[in-house]
């Protein structure tokens, strides 16, 4: 299965994942009510992390700016995999995204 190791090791998938926007991904779509993001990318812009004391290594949010996008493309899931399944989220949102900016 030399194709899950690839995705495992993809730097740019890690560093999303350390850097906290997968988390602020998270806030916008799961827990924000005011803002509607059914069938919409969630794109990060900006945000300010810190560690709070006694929290372990959670990090909290100064300010989170999002930009959204229309779903316009769909990933391929793999039906035993969620971890590979966020993976290819995050690969078709950054695909989608990017296309539609260059296109206006």
């Amino acid at each position: 299965m030399p194709e899950m190791k690839d995705w495992k090791h993809d730097a740019e998938y890690i560093s999303y994942i350390e850097s906290g926007e997968s988390a602020a991904v998270f806030i916008v779509r799961d827990i924000v009510n005011s803002i509607d993001t059914k069938g919409k990318w969630v794109d990060v812009i900006s945000l300010n992390t810190y560690y709070k004391r006694g929290a372990g290594d959670r990090m909290a949010f100064n300010w989170i700016i999002v930009e959204l996008f229309p779903r316009k493309m769909q990933p391929k899931y793999d039906k035993n995999d969620s971890a590979h399944n966020r993976y290819l989220t995050w690969v078709t949102a950054h695909e989608d995204i990017a296309k539609q900016r260059q296109a206006v």
